[in-house]
């Protein structure tokens, strides 16, 4: 039997405090290695996807900054900083992360 994925997906108000609250987190810096670059208030967190779906929950969301958020979308790089956004995701959030499939 499949088991039920429980996707969050938040408009508006709420996902502007989710970005918010994962920017303060991250202390509004890419969190890449040697990169360090600051984040506006207005750019908007990368979702690191822990089963293959989009979930707005703080656990996924993740400061990168624009370079680095392109990259990780389109970038020969993508699955490097893909490893460094689910290592700092994981040192965080050790439980949530444990049995994701990372490849997804």
């Amino acid at each position: 039997m499949l088991q039920k994925l429980n996707i969050t997906r938040l408009k508006g108000k709420a996902i502007s405090i989710l970005n918010d609250e994962i920017h303060e987190r991250d202390n509004y810096k890419c969190i890449i290695d040697g990169c360090y670059n600051n984040i506006d208030d207005d750019e908007k967190f990368h979702h690191e996807k822990r089963n293959g779906l989009k979930n707005d929950v703080i656990q996924e969301g993740i400061s990168l900054c624009y370079k680095h958020h392109q990259d990780r979308h389109f970038g020969d790089n993508s699955k490097e900083i893909k490893r460094q956004c689910v290592t700092y995701l994981s040192k965080i959030y050790p439980d949530y992360w444990k049995d994701a499939d990372i490849d997804g």
